[in-house]
């Protein structure tokens, strides 16, 4: 395994042959998994003066940043999961991935009703008819879980902004 100061990068001469730029310099595969491991854990991978790759401490605003960044991705993956509503009068389990939700703004958008997939109490999953109203109470419910789930983003993201250390930040979860 090769290192690079001017790339801040790795290569492998088996992949990169020639190609590797001027300055790599070889590094033990011990040292590469440490640094991976290192960087995997918040730590910045940085050229010494001799050119040799070294671990340093991230900034508690790089911290911050990465910090936000995972709370933003559990935000995401949270709104796209699947809600209960009782838009047919008895409670259903909906899936809220994007295209689902895009279907449903469709069929609301229609204002006729129409048919839109949820599992009832017995597990059973199909499409069934929903009146426009139905859709619209759907619709409402999808808005009120989304909501909550930027709102509890927001929370955590001014308690991120606010941290003094990393022992702070690592005390925040989604």
């Amino acid at each position: 395994m090769f290192y690079s100061q001017t790339t801040n990068g790795f290569y492998d001469f088996d992949i990169h042959g020639n190609s590797m730029p001027s300055d790599a310099i070889e590094i033990t595969l011990e040292h590469y998994h440490a640094l991976l491991d290192g960087q995997a854990n918040g730590d910045r991978i940085v050229a010494n003066e001799q050119g040799q790759p070294v671990l340093a401490a991230a900034t508690l605003a790089e911290i911050k940043l990465v910090k936000l960044a995972a709370l933003e991705a559990a935000r995401n993956s949270a709104i796209e999961q699947p809600i209960i509503s009782a838009a047919l009068g008895l409670p259903h389990t909906y899936a809220a991935k994007a295209a689902n939700r895009q279907f449903l703004n469709d069929l609301v958008t229609l204002g006729s009703g129409g048919k839109f997939t949820c599992v009832d109490a017995n597990g059973v999953k199909a499409r069934r008819q929903h009146t426009a109203a139905q859709l619209m109470q759907l619709a409402h419910d999808f808005q009120i879980a989304i909501e909550a789930h930027f709102e509890h983003f927001e929370e955590l993201a001014a308690e991120v902004n606010a941290a003094a250390n990393s022992n702070q930040l690592n005390a925040i979860h989604w």
